[in-house]
């Protein structure tokens, strides 16, 4: 029997039809890991538990816990409430990051652009297992600083260091 040889524009659309199935599935983990019941799984803690970093005339960024997502080894997500309080739009960029005094990346995947008057809330994610931090229940405290950065590339200000510790799980 011979294989028939697929053409370049198949093995394309077999290509992105994998890539589509794969961002399903793990689109499909975080709408689970936020409906799941368990407070510990994929949520954030109410507004009143946040902790607020900084508050200037630029900016209010609250500390609101951290996490796991359920089916994401090895990564933990933190979670900034970020508050524009000026009358320009910037972006917000976590810089200088350590987990446990060890430096890690601290991202979200998409920029953190706030326009005046409105409050960005995303989970930001450190891969721990990247650096030989092993289990969720060794992470301690996260120590960050935060860039505000103007759509013009301006550097706005810098606001930190700050350290937070990582809500345990039960």
């Amino acid at each position: 029997m011979s294989k028939k040889k697929l053409t370049a524009r198949e093995t394309m659309l077999y290509i992105l039809a994998g890539v589509l199935v794969g961002l399903g599935v793990i689109g499909a983990a975080g709408l689970m890991a936020t409906r799941n019941n368990d407070p510990r799984v994929g949520s954030t803690p109410a507004a009143d538990d946040a902790q607020v970093l900084v508050e200037d005339d630029l900016v209010r960024i609250s500390y609101k816990g951290s996490g796991t997502m359920e089916g994401v080894a090895g990564t933990a997500y933190v979670y900034f409430e970020v508050e524009n309080l000026s009358d320009q739009a910037y972006t917000v960029y976590p810089m200088n990051s350590s987990v446990n005094d060890t430096v890690v990346l601290l991202t979200s995947g998409v920029p953190a652009s706030v326009v005046p008057g409105k409050t960005y809330t995303y989970p930001w994610s450190v891969y721990y297992q990247g650096v030989g931090i092993q289990e969720y229940a060794d992470l301690e405290s996260l120590e960050t600083e935060f860039q505000l950065m103007a759509e013009d590339g301006a550097v706005l200000e810098t606001v930190g260091p700050f350290a937070v510790e990582f809500t345990q799980q039960q």
